[in-house]
């Protein structure tokens, strides 16, 4: 198992079963994602409680100018190193705005209806749980 470490090799658990399972690394799951990235950093920067021009600016300091409002409304895209640097800014691991990234892409034409049943089931049964909790 060592020498895959000495490798840099990513692989699933399953390796140890005798299955390879190469995981994606963060740059291809990037390039699977790209459409959705803008929304993605619009999710977290209004989580953060920054305007657009406080990342804009923010991003200004480290030697980046983009135009927020064209990457989170879908019309401009956004490199890899770019968006370690908005990251960075926001102080968010990729891996989180990736997934989120995915998530907004799998969920993408969903009737808003099917939508909101499935928050409600969730609501429900975080509820559920936490009254079983105390």
């Amino acid at each position: 198992m060592n020498f895959l470490y000495a490798l840099n090799i990513k692989t699933s658990p399953g390796l140890l079963k005798g299955n390879y399972m190469p995981q994606p690394t963060l740059q291809e799951i990037f390039e699977e994602v790209k459409t959705y990235i803008g929304r993605s950093i619009q999710v977290f920067r209004i989580a953060k409680r920054r305007t657009r021009e406080e990342l804009g600016q923010s991003l200004k300091s480290e030697g980046i100018r983009l135009d927020i409002e064209s990457i989170e409304e879908d019309q401009a895209n956004i490199s890899f190193v770019q968006l370690k640097k908005i990251c960075m800014v926001l102080n968010l691991k990729i891996k989180v705005v990736l997934k989120c990234a995915k998530n907004i892409m799998e969920n993408d034409g969903r009737p808003e209806s099917e939508l909101r049943e499935e928050l409600l089931e969730e609501i429900n049964y975080e509820i559920w749980r936490r009254q079983q909790e105390g």
